[in-house]
């Protein structure tokens, strides 16, 4: 997403450009902060590069994968019905 302004009433953190980067950081996070508030959660998240409505920032970093080598790529898709991979 490049313009979160339209979608800030709909969601509490959202991540500018590509997820890839500051996924794993989040779900850290995410994980650490289980049982606390929504409110003590969002301020937790503030300290990433993302856009939280509730902690507004003058700007965010739009994020982009910067080696497409090193990142994740599935080899194959599982399969529909069962769920398992071939």
């Amino acid at each position: 997403m490049l313009n979160p302004k339209p979608f800030e009433k709909f969601f509490d953190v959202i991540v500018v450009g590509e997820a890839d980067e500051v996924l794993m950081e989040m779900l850290d996070i995410l994980e650490a902060s289980r049982g606390m508030r929504k409110s003590e959660i969002v301020k937790a998240l503030a300290d990433l590069e993302v856009s939280i409505p509730l902690f507004p920032k003058e700007r965010v970093k739009r994020l982009f994968v910067g080696d497409l080598d090193k990142s994740y790529h599935p080899n194959m898709s599982p399969d529909p019905n069962s769920g398992e991979y071939p």
